[in-house]
């Protein structure tokens, strides 16, 4: 009689670490995201540091 207890204890199991695994995956996508948009944030700033006048008052090249 014990095994359809521990057949029902492997479900839990199986599903808790599905559900664990589900979530790390969105936070992943979302990590992905969030470096995605501080890496266009991070060429949006070289681009007008770039454009600034150098303290000479020379362009930058």
């Amino acid at each position: 009689m014990s095994k359809p207890s521990v057949e029902r204890h492997d479900y839990e199991r199986i599903v808790t670490e599905y559900e664990t695994h589900r979530q790390i995956n969105a936070e992943i996508v979302a990590l992905r995201r969030a470096v995605e948009q501080l890496q266009l944030e991070h060429l949006r700033i070289m681009r007008r540091i770039a454009d600034l006048p150098s303290e000479t008052g020379e362009l930058k090249v």
